[in-house]
């Protein structure tokens, strides 16, 4: 697989991670109630 594919995969999934982290910092704010 070429360099750049390989590249486009590892910041996808870097971006899905902060994403998924964001939405698990959303979640815990509304429990609290603080968001």
């Amino acid at each position: 697989m070429p360099w750049y594919k390989l590249m486009k995969q590892e910041e996808e999934a870097k971006a899905e991670t902060m994403a998924g982290k964001i939405m698990e910092a959303v979640q815990q704010m509304s429990r609290t109630g603080v968001g």
